[in-house]
């Protein structure tokens, strides 16, 4: 989601900052992404300068995923009213989408996810939605979950194996081990060709999840070459261009869009898991 509104921020002549989390919650990932994208939505449109910035906060023992803006901010009268259908919030020049806000109101409710607004006029606002911890990794010691955590468990289980992930942006990497280590997978990740053929060299893999744009002008085609493997291969890519999607396809590799989709990654994957647990 920050990509995708990073994109709009620039555009608008202003920052969108993300401050990673290694933390697990349990929610519908559709219905969450759906709040939250409505929160930045508000953020960018309505910020005119400075900066939007989406993070994660500890609150007990839930986590509040919070949208933080520098725009006009929402008069206190008005921050319980834009919440109402079709209703703006009078003093902020306009800020709150009407029915948007609503239906992300009735959507937390539904989860049993609770929503919060801080907001100072003249200075900037804070949207934000709590929702449960389940697990987080500087919980662990010494490699061992804390007593009573554990990380998401894949309901379907699955035979796992192992990945190479190649990017060369490191939260990246390492939101894709958290990804597929809870879903049973051993995971070797590095930044470039050279650093990942060292790898490579020490331990077989399953499958390679490539990043095309890398350092120094390579892409993950290059990699792919590179490395002379005949296992399953997928290009990673927020890049949408028809060339590039040719070039994957002439090669025979699989193709994904940034922002990436957990569930399409998943079912991608647990193909390839039948094929591990075959062999």
């Amino acid at each position: 989601m920050a990509d995708e509104f990073r994109v709009m921020a620039v555009e608008r002549g202003i920052e969108l900052e993300l401050a990673s989390s290694d933390a697990w919650t349990r929610s519908d990932p559709q219905l969450l992404r759906r709040i939250l994208m409505n929160f930045l939505a508000n953020a960018v449109r309505y910020t005119e300068r400075g900066r939007v910035l989406i993070g994660v906060r500890r609150a007990g023992g839930d986590l509040r995923i919070e949208v933080g803006d520098t725009g006009p901010g929402i008069d206190e009268r008005d921050q319980r009213a834009i919440f109402d259908e079709f209703r703006r919030g009078e003093g902020a020049r306009g800020q709150g989408l009407g029915l948007g806000l609503a239906i992300a109101e009735r959507t937390a409710r539904l989860l049993g996810h609770a929503l919060r607004l801080r907001s100072w006029p003249g200075k900037g606002s804070v949207f934000s939605v709590t929702v449960p911890l389940v697990f987080s990794r500087r919980a662990e010691t010494l490699g061992q979950p804390a007593p009573g955590i554990s990380p998401p468990a894949d309901p379907e289980g699955g035979a796992g194996g192992f990945a190479l992930v190649l990017d060369n942006d490191a939260s990246v990497r390492h939101a894709m081990r958290a990804l597929l280590e809870g879903w049973g997978w051993r995971v070797l990740a590095a930044a470039g060709i050279e650093e990942a053929r060292g790898l490579l060299a020490a331990q077989r893999v399953d499958v390679l999840l490539l990043d095309y744009h890398l350092d120094l002008g390579q892409t993950g085609l290059d990699a792919w070459r590179a490395f002379g493997l005949k296992v399953p291969a997928v290009i990673i890519t927020a890049d949408r261009d028809e060339a590039i999607r040719s070039r994957v396809e002439a090669d025979g590799l699989l193709l994904l869009h940034k922002p990436l989709r957990p569930l399409a990654l998943r079912s991608l994957l647990r193909k390839i898991e039948a094929g591990v647990a075959a062999g």
